[in-house]
């Protein structure tokens, strides 16, 4: 299980872990910064942590988990350590992006699950974005519509909740 309490993971902008290389900013906006959280240059996976602002003339809490490369059995725990950061930090919004990712297997989807349930747990709104036909179909089979919320894009996740933010 997930558990965001124990964890000693540095979050903050620049901060690069696990060995990671360095990809630059997001490309939905102005961003506060971002964080490599997982994989390296050997492996065929990469973890980016970006933040969003909800709105852009206040400082608010998206943060993006940028995923890429191939989810299997020999790079889980980088994305466990990535999903670990995201959770730790306490956003208000937490989006999964995972539209760079061309594998994920079984065990990869229930701890995107188990992930959802956590941050659920500590009211953390927490949506998965950008999955491929292929991975989109793998959750339909697994949960149905119970499974975390689903976006086409994180861009489409992030014109929500902004949309969202603005009602309020």
């Amino acid at each position: 299980m997930v558990d965001p309490a124990h964890l000693e993971v540095p979050t903050e902008p620049g901060t690069i872990v696990a060995g990671a290389t360095d990809t630059g900013p997001t490309d939905l906006g102005p961003d506060a910064g971002y964080t490599v959280v997982g994989g390296g240059a050997t492996d065929r996976f990469e973890c980016v942590l970006d933040t969003v602002p909800l709105d852009p003339r206040a400082p608010g809490t998206i943060l993006v988990l940028r995923m890429a490369g191939e989810i299997d059995l020999s790079t889980q725990r980088g994305m466990q350590s990535a999903l670990r950061a995201g959770l730790h930090a306490r956003p208000r919004h937490l989006l999964v992006d995972l539209s760079r990712v061309g594998f994920c297997g079984v065990r990869a989807f229930s701890m995107l699950n188990q992930s959802a349930r956590t941050a659920a747990e500590h009211q953390i709104d927490y949506a998965l974005c950008g999955l491929s036909v292929h991975l989109e179909r793998v959750a339909t089979t697994l949960w149905g519509s119970a499974g975390p919320n689903r976006h086409r894009s994180t861009a489409e996740a992030v014109t929500m909740l902004r949309a969202a933010h603005a009602q309020r």
